[in-house]
C-alpha cells in the first residue's frame, strides 16, 4: 500500500497499520479489506461488493445514482 503525505505508521497487535495524519491520496487493493477513515472533509471511493457503515453527517451515492444525505 502506498500512503502519500503520512504523518506516522504505526503496526497494531492484530496486524492491522494505522496511518495518521494522512494529507493526500492513498490505494489499496486486495480481498476482505476492512478500513475506518475519521477526519473531516474526507472524500471516500470504493469498488465492488461489500457494505459500509456511515457515522457522522455527509453525502453519499451508489453506482452512480443521486447524492443521497446521510445523519
Amino acid at each position: 500500500m502506498r500512503v502519500d503525505g503520512l504523518e506516522h505508521r504505526i503496526e497494531l497487535p492484530d496486524g492491522g497499520v494505522l496511518y495518521v495524519g494522512v494529507r493526500g491520496h492513498y490505494r489499496i487493493a486486495d480481498s476482505e479489506i476492512e478500513s475506518t477513515l475519521i477526519g473531516a472533509h474526507i472524500k471516500f471511493e470504493a469498488t465492488g461488493h461489500g457494505r459500509a457503515h456511515l457515522v457522522g453527517h455527509g453525502v453519499y451515492s451508489l453506482n452512480g445514482g443521486p447524492r443521497l444525505p446521510w445523519h
